[in-house]
């Protein structure tokens, strides 16, 4: 038994000494090299196919070499494992831009032209087209009426049941049955449907068991149909035909390089597979996910750019011990990063993510779609810190679950697609599970926009529905220190039914509302805050600091309120009072000294409105 326990141990710890590389090149390889010839740089293999085929041989240690400049087509698809101390590694060689793994082909044999509308032949894919780029931009679906168009591109829905809508211009409209009309049933939920049929001024629509309505006054708009061809770029992909059309008015379509993605997904990581390493690679185009983890542990993308994905671009479930860090992330049509069930030990560190669900229409149904960065309830132990995200079309954070760390973040430009969402997010529901040790530290949070275009305000003091930091519905133990909120419409924190939150030394600059608390949970009102030595500071157009909803809302229950500064005009109104009552608002305005005395703090200061311009941060 000793002999055996000590040659395991000699085989452990000297296994990477027999680990083997293997080299890769799309432009000079050749798939029919030896396993000794693919060694060598000189005589690398080819093609994605060959390395799937080889990845049962790995062993721990082993190493997968991309050439600099190269793109390989395909998907990569691992259930294989290395060690702690030899992992296996998926990484490039040579110099020059990253080598590319991808799903996209460039479309060729255009033919037609006719109203400046072409059509290409792609028989490559079965089921879907979600992503198109030309010279590198994505474009979106056709769509009727344009963006451009009043009330950002929706028409009004004037009637509805669940499967059908009405209004009385779509009689004069062309007749989109199959295609899909697409419809804000409510600030944060945008749904697609197939149309079934049009009847006079009447569109039926297959209603999918969605969870949400259609509700009078908000919009919708049509896509995915040829008649809605009038924009360049904008485009239709016939899945009977397998054909695309494109509209094209600028330039010849020879000198376009137009592309589509034509795979599911790029990577696929499998149950079996821990500790591997991407690192240096480039991850694009693939008409779902980019990557997604199923239970793989100890995985790492370190350097690494993912691009251009009709959905999310990495979906992990029940990984743990998943770092990524160094990364880009960009122009994906739903989602960035999503953790969607028991994630634990995650660190997202030190990426760009830009560019992410900025087209309506283009994201996926239902709630938890739209987002930068998504932690679902289940999920422990995430720090998320020192990222950039940047032109996030909903939320770019959304927490939930425990011991998660939020810091250093630079957070610019979100909410101007779907709006009820702020930089940072999250929400409880009604589960009443009690989460611990959340913190929000160190952020910086700039322009909060909101996407009022096909929605409607609920009353007339109605500002767009976007906030710095909110925490919603039974959020609880969270700690807010130290942030930077700047330029929102909507409120810099907003706590609506949460309790137990500590808000310390933050400053809010600029926005609607400097704090917004509302309850509508009357067994679980807000409680146990405290507001502490923060800045609160308007600027001269602005006017009020504070909303409650409502205003009978116990502010002696909400807790503790002190050593603040609120940077206001002079004994202006600053306290706007909201009562909901037989569905109408009743609005009281309160002079700010008047309702600290009723608060009964005399430690919170109220200063006029003369900033020091060096205390004021620009992104």
């Amino acid at each position: 038994m000793k002999l055996a326990f000590n040659i395991s141990i000699f085989f452990f710890f000297f296994y990477p000494s027999f680990a083997n590389t293997y080299y890769f090149s799309s432009s000079e390889g050749n798939d029919n090299y030896s396993v000794a010839e693919a060694q060598s740089p000189e005589t690398p293999w080819k093609s994605i196919e060959k390395l799937n085929s080889i990845l049962r041989i790995l062993k721990p240690g082993d190493i997968i070499r991309f050439k600099c400049g190269d793109v390989f087509f395909g998907v990569i698809h691992i259930n294989g494992s290395g060690l702690p101390d030899a992992p296996i590694i998926l990484e490039e060689y040579g110099s020059g831009e990253k080598p590319t793994i991808t799903t996209s082909i460039s479309i060729k044999n255009w033919s037609g032209g006719e109203k400046n509308i072409y059509h290409s032949k792609i028989n490559q894919i079965i089921d879907q087209l979600n992503v198109l780029t030309i010279d590198g931009i994505i474009f979106p679906k056709g769509r009727f009426p344009n963006q451009q168009a009043m009330n950002a591109g929706y028409l009004s829905i004037e009637e509805k049941n669940k499967d059908f809508i009405i209004n009385k211009e779509i009689e004069k409209m062309p007749d989109f049955t199959g295609g899909e009309i697409v419809i804000r049933k409510n600030n944060w939920i945008i749904d697609r449907h197939k149309i079934l049929s049009r009847e006079n001024n009447k569109i039926s629509f297959d209603h999918n068991e969605s969870r949400y309505n259609p509700q009078i006054g908000y919009g919708f708009f049509i896509q995915d149909h040829p008649e809605t061809l009038d924009n360049y770029g904008e485009w239709f992909f016939d899945k009977n035909e397998k054909r695309l059309f494109l509209f094209n008015d600028k330039n010849k379509m020879e000198d376009l390089e137009v592309q589509v993605s034509i795979g599911k997904q790029v990577i696929n990581l499998g149950p079996n597979s821990s500790h591997i390493i991407f690192r240096n690679l480039s991850f694009s185009g693939a008409n779902n996910y980019l990557v997604t983890l199923t239970r793989s542990n100890n995985i790492e993308f370190k350097n690494c750019s993912f691009s251009y994905s009709g959905n999310l671009a990495i979906l992990s479930s029940g990984s743990k011990y998943l770092k990524i860090e160094d990364c880009s992330i960009e122009n994906t049509l739903n989602g960035g990063i999503y953790l969607s069930w028991q994630d634990s030990h995650i660190l997202i560190k030190n990426n760009h993510i830009d560019n992410i669900f900025n087209f309506p229409g283009m994201g996926q149904n239902g709630d938890m779609n739209g987002m930068g960065i998504y932690v679902s309830e289940t999920s422990s132990n995430v720090s998320i810190e020192s990222n950039r995200l940047n032109n996030i079309g909903y939320i770019p954070i959304n927490f939930s679950g425990n011991d998660i760390a939020i810091k250093n973040n630079l957070i610019t430009n979100y909410s101007n697609v779907k709006d009820d969402g702020a930089a940072i997010y999250t929400y409880n529901g009604t589960l009443l599970k009690e989460f611990k040790n959340r913190t929000i530290t160190q952020n910086l949070i700039f322009n909060g926009i909101g996407a009022v275009g096909g929605t409607k305000p609920f009353h007339p003091d109605d500002i767009p529905y976007v906030e710095g930091i909110y925490l919603d519905n039974n959020s609880s133990n969270i700690e807010l220190v130290d942030n930077y909120i700047s330029n929102i419409k909507g409120s810099g924190i907003f706590f609506h039914d949460a309790n137990d939150i500590k808000v310390i030394n933050n400053t809010v600059y600029n926005a609607g509302f400097s704090l917004k608390f509302s309850y509508g949970d009357m067994e679980n009102p807000i409680k146990n805050i405290l507001i502490s030595g923060n800045n609160f500071i308007l600027t001269p157009d602005g006017e009020r600091h504070i909303k409650l909803i409502p205003s009978s809302m116990d502010i002696n229950q909400l807790g503790e309120f002190e050593n603040n500064f609120f940077y206001t005009k002079k004994n202006s109104q600053s306290i706007l009072n909201n009562d909901l009552k037989n569905n109408n608002y009743n609005s009281l305005l309160k002079n700010f000294k008047n309702w600290l005395r009723e608060f009964k703090d005399n430690k919170t200061s109220e200063e006029p409105a003369l900033l020091n311009k060096s205390n004021i941060i620009v992104p």
